[in-house]
């Protein structure tokens, strides 16, 4: 047999071929281990085919398919390192073949190598009629934060296949990454033409527009949320029959980011705050997670469940849990399960803590907030009823022993304004209020830490692109996103913490309290604008809530006076700690008795019910 022939059987789909090819063979020869090797590959025996194909690799190097199948063996028993030198020494031997650099750039990417892109860069340039590998190059570079060279790509590749809805979806997550949010809610509603099934693409989209004012208008919000669920939440399955009294209210929390460190802050001392006499707790985790953090929530409640990613199967075990009350803790943000909450699988069910406007599933019953998240004058704007918590809607407690430091100004002459939010938050009005902070005080700088910036070619492009505005780039820090240990530790870099804005930060809010740096903030009109002017209230600081941007640069000017920003953060690091945000026992015994008048309410009303600290008012 010739190396053709050979070549020739390994390309061919027909087993029997190679069946009859090796009883003509010798059954030690190179030729039939290589064809024993592929035959049990095609039967996903990899384990047993890998010797084998060793030896015939060995034996008959130039047989490229060869190569390419003893690669393919590899990669499924997870040897990248065997596989991407098999690939080097197929494009060694045959340097224009296109596909053999798509593997090698892939197998390259699994090893973390920085070599992965140019390899799929070769392969886009010998087939330039392929969108495949410029989207590999485009995932890769934006894992790496490198978003303008990822968007370079998907633009690329979308002239290529303007039709592919995941291309479109790639490039509005990068897009919104470097705060373009007009052409990711571009792109977002062109996906969205091409899949109006896609209910996780939909839910992007509701995301998204809450970055920008200009996106949409409170009213806008609210009949985008309705028409989400009109398209892709069914409508409710008749209310579940409560159950016989017992002697513990059955609650599950609902969430796919039980892994996450924010949640940590926030959901975790809650769980571990419960009243385990009057309450029984189940953890829903709606997709799998792992981590220290996820060990704690599972620690924190009576029962862990992971869900089936088929809503069917999902439904079941929830159902057949018969819960009190399913508080669900996604609402709209990625690896929600509101498709699964539209057909009840618990009698009553709440929105809470990661999601910031109504759900518009007409089968969740209540919204959890407060006075000034969710004023009640503004119920119309959600679909569920609301529940008014007496302090923030949420509270807080540092994941690790913060201690406050002095001000950096003291050590460094010059104040140092930062933000530790993600960059999708530092819209264009953004830049321009903070330049005219650091105009407003003379000397002054600006660090920003955030996952974008991880980037060389990120940070070029923002700071070109803020340059445009008139922002002073040459005093900015564009710092990447560290270990939680590293940054907690920065906020000792920073005298005075600036919110952006519409989409105020949660945990950085707190974070920055905690170390005993002032926040400034800016009061907008929706519910997620209102998160630092909620956190601050709760803090004790709500003379750090700005109504309009004249007023936000003139609060951080004024926190900047030497003397002004020793007092402050010293009365801070004083009180925070018993501010009602960082009361986790006052809040959870709240929300307890919110829980409790949730399941006990009235189901025709739809009237804003306010919990007191002790009791509900109405």
């Amino acid at each position: 047999m010739t190396p053709a022939d050979l070549a020739r059987l390994l390309a061919d789909r027909d087993p029997a071929r190679i069946e009859a090819a090796l009883a003509r063979l010798e059954p030690a020869s190179p030729h039939a281990l290589a064809l024993q090797a592929e035959s049990l590959r095609r039967a996903r025996r990899e384990a047993e085919a890998a010797p084998l194909f060793a030896q015939a690799c060995a034996a008959l190097p130039e047989v490229l398919p060869l190569l390419h199948a003893a690669a393919l063996a590899d990669v499924a028993l997870g040897r990248h390192a065997g596989a991407c030198a098999r690939w080097e020494a197929f494009v060694a031997r045959a340097p224009d073949v296109p596909g053999a650099w798509l593997n090698l750039g892939l197998a390259r990417a699994a090893l973390g190598r920085d070599d992965a892109v140019a390899a799929l860069d070769r392969a886009a340039a010998l087939d330039p009629r392929n969108p495949v590998p410029l989207a590999r190059a485009a995932a890769i570079l934006g894992e790496r934060a490198a978003l303008p060279e990822a968007i370079e790509r998907l633009d690329r590749a979308i002239a290529l296949a303007p039709r592919d809805p995941a291309l479109r979806f790639a490039r509005a997550a990068h897009r919104s990454s470097l705060a373009l949010h007009d052409g990711a809610t571009d792109d977002l509603r062109t996906a969205i033409g091409l899949v109006p099934q896609d209910a996780a693409g939909g839910s992007a989209l509701l995301v998204e527009l809450h970055y920008d004012d200009a996106l949409a208008t409170p009213e806008q919000l609210h009949a985008e949320h309705r028409a989400w669920a009109a398209r892709h939440a069914a409508a409710p399955a008749a209310v579940r029959a409560r159950s016989a009294p017992r002697s513990r209210l059955r609650v599950g929390y609902l969430s796919p980011r039980f892994g996450d460190a924010p949640l940590a802050a926030l959901l975790t001392p809650v769980l571990e705050a419960h009243d385990r006499s009057r309450f029984e707790t189940t953890a829903y985790a709606a997709h799998p997670v792992a981590g220290s953090d996820a060990q704690r929530v599972r620690a924190a409640v009576d029962r862990w469940v992971d869900l089936p990613r088929d809503d069917d199967a999902a439904f079941a075990a929830i159902a057949g849990d018969d819960l009190d009350l399913l508080v669900d803790l996604a609402g709209h943000a990625p690896g929600n399960r509101l498709p699964l909450l539209s057909r009840r699988p618990a009698r009553v069910q709440a929105n809470w803590l990661d999601w910031f406007d109504t759900t518009g599933v007409p089968a969740i019953d209540w919204l959890i907030g407060d006075a000034i998240h969710t004023p009640e004058q503004e119920c119309d704007r959600f679909t569920e009823r609301l529940l008014l918590l007496p302090d923030a809607r949420f509270a807080y407690r540092p994941p690790m022993a913060v201690a406050p430091s002095p001000a950096p100004a003291l050590r460094d002459g010059y104040v140092t304004f930062g933000s530790c939010n993600r960059h999708a938050k530092l819209t264009d009005a953004v830049a321009v209020a903070w330049a005219r902070v650091l105009r407003a005080v003379p000397g002054s700088r600006l660090v920003l830490r955030a996952a974008a910036y991880g980037a060389p070619s990120t940070v070029a492009y923002v700071r070109e692109h803020w340059a445009r505005l008139g922002v002073p780039v040459e005093r900015i820090a564009f710092e990447p996103h560290v270990a939680l240990d590293d940054l907690h530790r920065a906020y000792a870099g920073i005298d005075v913490a600036l919110d952006p804005f519409p989409f105020c930060g949660g945990v950085t809010t707190c974070d920055a309290l905690a170390h005993g740096v002032p926040v400034v903030t800016l009061r907008g009109d929706r519910m997620i604008a209102r998160q630092g002017a909620a956190l601050l209230d709760a803090a004790g600081r709500p003379q750090w809530v700005a109504p309009d941007v004249d007023a936000y640069v003139a609060l951080a000017a004024a926190l900047a006076e030497p003397r002004t920003l020793s007092h402050e953060r010293e009365a801070l690091a004083q009180d925070i700690g018993t501010s009602a945000l960082f009361d986790v026992s006052r809040f959870t015994r709240a929300l307890e008795l919110g829980l409790v008048a949730m399941m006990n309410a009235d189901a025709s009303s739809r009237e804003p019910l306010a919990v007191g600290a002790d009791a509900p008012s109405r």
